[in-house]
């Protein structure tokens, strides 16, 4: 979280941290890679 009172989400797929085409779906605490199928 960012902003004066930590009220921003950041967005941890904005760096594309999922590889081979997976999905990536941003969360409050992190991220998750869905696999292409």
């Amino acid at each position: 979280f960012t902003g004066q009172v930590c009220q921003i989400d950041i967005d941890d797929c904005s760096s594309t941290p999922c590889l081979n085409g997976a999905k990536c779906i941003d969360h409050p605490n992190g991220y998750e890679c869905q696999c292409a199928t």
